[in-house]
Order: C-alpha cells, then structure tokens, then sequence
C-alpha cells in the first residue's frame, strides 16, 4: 500500500554509525524531536539511503495510528491485511531512478506537480537529503503558481544550504500533468544548471514502483505497517498453520489407520482365498505325492548301478591289505555300513583315504578307529551315503 505524502512526516538525518540493534532505539529519540504528536500514538519506520565509515544517512517516516488505520480500513474489512505501506512519493523516485531520469552527480530538485499539492525531493549525488510536501491555493495558474512554486523551492534549498552547504550544481526536473503547462520563466531564475520538465502521466503506475522497491533489501526499506498488525498477521498465520499441521496430522492418522486396519482385512481375504484353494488340491497333490513316492522306489529297486553286489565290488577293489571286513550292512536307497579291523591305524585312514575318491562311494563319515586290546587290532565303522539317497 502506497501512503500520499501529505499524510506522512518525513525527515533525512544523519546520524553516527550505529549497529542495527541500536538504530531502532535511535531513530525514536530523532522522530520525538521533530514530531508534532507522541511518538507512543505514531507508526515510527525508518530506510537506510547511505551508509559510510563515519555517518549514515536514513529517512525517518511517520503518522498517526488513527490515520493509518483510516486509510487502509477497507482493505482489511475485505480481509486484506497489508504486508507493506510505503511512501507514494518514494515510489515515484524509483521510478525516475529505474528509467534514468534523475541526475548522477550534483544537487538536484524534483517537482511532482498533482492538482494543489507540490511534492518536492533534493538530492545529493542521488542520495536524498529532503522531502516536503506543500499544499497550494487551488485557484493559482500559469505564471501565478509557478511563482509560488518557485518561492517554496527558494524556502526550501536555503533550508538545505544552511544545513549541508552550497552545491557546485543545481538542476531540477518538474513533473505535472501535460494540460496544465508551468511556465517555467522564474523557474529557471532558480536553477543555474537548467530545468527539466516531463508529463507525471507519462511516468509508469506507482504500483509499479512500489513493486520495484518492495524489491530492494527487505532490512533497509521502509515499512508502516502498525506493530499490531504484525502481530495480529503472526498471531493469523500461527493459527493457519497449526490448523493445517492438525489436518495433516489427522489425515495422516487417517491414512494410517486406513492402511493398517484395511491392509489387515485384505490379508484375512488373501489367506481365507489361499485357505479355499488349498483345501481344493489337498487330495489330488496327497495323490500325485504317493504316486511319486512310488514311482521313486520302483525306480531305486530297478537301479541296478547302486546295488548291493555294485558296493561291495567296490569296496573290495579299494580295501587294502591289512583290512578284514566283519559287517556289510546295506539297504536299498537308504544306507551303508561297513565294519571291519586293521592292523594299524593308516590302514584305517588310507581306506577312507579311497573310499572319498570311489565313482560311488563319495560321502564317508568314519567312525573310530579304537584298539582292541584283547584282539590287538584297531575296530572302526564306515557309514557311506548312497547316492541313490539323493534321488530318494
């Protein structure tokens, strides 16, 4: 929201450096100074134009709480709080500035000419070093108001000569609205450096250059918004966003419970499905698995490459001398086990030794070999693994 400047104080002032969290502190004590109402009843907001190592220059901008509620009641009786209120004429200033239209060096006047108000901006080097608004009889034209325009220019750069000295350079560039012409006769009597004029409708909306200032660093800009709306606005979006955080929270619950106690249901379906099926093939896979049980011990007795008298060729093949075999004990596809005694225990373990390198006999587990000490021979067992086993 941009404020007209016949209801705002405005006021440049140089002060010390000062860090930032001194500087609200600061810009209080110089508003009290020139302020012709309590400070505690005004919106206070400051904007830092220049910085150096051994002053800084800031614009002071004030008005009355009831002033500033007053002009922007209607925005927020539609529900509009504003998150900026700026200066118009500040706008306007960027405005020239973005379209290279105020001067680089030197003292410069700008004139916004609307109707019978006279906003007035110097600066110095671009940097602005006063603001006035002045009120002028509606019934003044022609060479009448540029006299009186020129009186209050005269006023005014006095005031800021005496304050800061007198410029090397004085220019002015005076904006109104085309059809009202300002002879510019005692105008140029004013300014050595020449005067400019330009249309003020020709200039882009104020919308525009309160956005480009809306823009610049966020610190350093002005802002009237009241401290009650602030809070009011926090306190607001607070609540939204605890309100939004509950039905995220709720919805999440939701979901949850939803996923839980509908992903349970769903198993339940599942398995009383995959329960329903079972119950479907359980008597014809009973019968394919007797079948196939059959099926394998016909096919292990017919099988004649892991017989009896097939492992028992081999094992006598691998026994070495030394060995008696006193058991053979052999089962169809299930098992074998062999006893016997040695003389010595490597006879045992060269036994073994050959059995684990057998074309059939490859799964050994030995047992033993212990002395017999009444026979004076090592007693072991062998227990071989079929390899029809695999297939039973």
């Amino acid at each position: 929201v941009g404020l007209p400047s016949d209801q705002l104080l405005l006021r440049v002032v140089d002060l010390p450096p000062v860090s930032d969290e001194e500087l609200d502190g600061a810009i209080r004590l110089q508003a009290d100074k020139f302020s012709p109402f309590p400070t505690d009843t005004m919106v206070i907001s400051y904007e830092v134009l220049q910085k150096g190592p051994e002053s800084m220059r800031v614009l002071i901008a004030g008005m009355k709480d009831d002033t500033v509620n007053a002009l922007t009641a209607r925005l927020r009786g539609e529900g509009w709080m504003p998150d900026r209120v700026d200066a118009m004429i500040l706008a306007r200033w960027r405005l020239l500035q973005a379209s290279g239209k105020t001067a680089a060096t030197g003292r410069q006047v700008i004139l916004f000419v609307d109707d019978s108000t006279v906003e007035m901006i110097v600066q110095q080097d671009q940097i602005p070093v006063l603001f006035r608004c002045t009120e002028l009889p509606a019934d003044l034209h022609g060479e009448a108001l540029a006299s009186e325009i020129a009186e209050e220019v005269r006023h005014t750069l006095m005031s800021v000569e005496m304050e800061r000295g007198i410029a090397e350079s004085l220019s002015a560039s005076v904006w109104m609205h085309g059809k009202d012409a300002l002879p510019a006769g005692e105008l140029n009597d004013v300014f050595s450096d020449g005067l400019e004029t330009g249309n003020i409708d020709d200039l882009t909306a104020i919308s525009q250059g309160l956005a480009l200032r809306a823009t610049d660093d966020e610190a350093s800009r002005l802002n009237l918004v009241p401290a009650a709306w602030r809070t009011a606005g926090e306190t607001k979006a607070f609540k939204r966003r605890m309100i939004l955080s509950v039905v995220s929270v709720l919805g999440s619950w939701a979901l949850l419970m939803l996923v839980v106690f509908g992903g349970t249901a769903f198993e339940r379906w599942m398995l009383a499905r995959l329960n329903t099926e079972a119950a479907q093939v359980e008597e014809p896979a009973r019968i394919v698995r007797e079948t196939r049980r059959r099926v394998g011990t016909i096919k292990r007795y017919l099988d004649n490459r892991y017989s009896a008298i097939e492992c028992l060729r081999e094992i006598c093949e691998l026994q070495p001398i030394g060995i008696d075999l006193t058991q053979f004990a052999y089962r169809k596809g299930e098992s074998l086990k062999i006893s016997g005694d040695a003389q010595n225990v490597e006879q045992v373990y060269d036994f073994k030794r050959k059995l684990d390198g057998a074309k059939l006999l490859k799964e050994n587990g030995l047992t033993g070999p212990s002395l017999d000490a009444r026979k004076g021979r090592y007693m072991f067992e062998i227990e071989v693994r079929l390899p029809g086993e695999e297939s039973a």
